[in-house]
């Protein structure tokens, strides 16, 4: 089996954001790199998280996006524990059998690192500028994950990317190439594996099986 993240633990999750994302040279108050009308909203989820102010001005804009991202998870009531790719992992293991990733935890962070300071900044804003819709928005991608419905899934996630088209390549185009170019390689070796992968990434003209198909290779959908 291949999932999207190679490691759930939080503290070398953590760890491993905080080295990548700690600015190395000066940097300006994150509240002077996104416009001025998110400013009282990012100060409020500043609050909300559990990171002192002053280490989040020291952040990559990317870097502290993420970390006020799991404020509004917790908002939201999502824990990545309870998501399905864990009960697969934890079924794997039970019957041990191996486990593999995609991508490693580095490689994940290291496409938000190379994103310019512009599209940095769209994210953070993105992050910050909550919605009073947003649990609703949240309750029906659930909804059309559970019933199977694509056009639903795809709806959700163009509603959450339509302000940046550069951050849909970081989060789902990009890394959806370099997935299929793994399971393309993994094809070629012996013996059957399950690859799991969120909803958001198996819809679009840029999902991972668009992306196969460009390798020539077609994905068949089986109830």
């Amino acid at each position: 089996m291949a999932t999207i993240r190679l490691d759930q633990d939080p503290t070398k999750s953590a760890a491993a954001l905080f080295k990548m994302g700690t600015a190395t040279g000066p940097i300006a108050p994150l509240a002077d790199r996104i416009d001025p009308k998110y400013r009282g909203a990012l100060a409020a989820l500043e609050k909300k998280s559990s990171v002192p102010a002053d280490t989040l001005n020291k952040l990559k804009t990317w870097a502290a996006g993420m970390v006020l991202f799991g404020a509004t998870a917790q908002t939201l009531g999502v824990n990545s524990a309870d998501g399905v790719e864990e009960h697969l992992k934890a079924q794997f293991r039970a019957q041990n059998k191996p486990i593999e990733g995609l991508e490693t935890l580095e490689q994940q962070l290291g496409f938000f690192d190379t994103m310019p300071e512009p599209e940095q900044r769209q994210f953070l804003e993105g992050v910050v500028d909550q919605k009073s819709d947003d649990a609703a928005d949240f309750g029906k991608m659930l909804g059309a994950w559970k019933e199977g419905d694509e056009k639903g899934i795809a709806k959700s996630f163009d509603k959450d990317m339509k302000k940046s088209q550069a951050l849909r390549n970081v989060l789902i185009a990009r890394r959806n190439a370099h997935w299929a170019d793994a399971i393309v390689q993994r094809l070629n070796q012996p013996g059957t594996q399950l690859v799991a992968v969120g909803a958001g990434h198996l819809v679009g003209t840029d999902s991972v099986q668009a992306m196969l198909a460009k390798l020539g290779y077609q994905a068949v959908r089986v109830e």
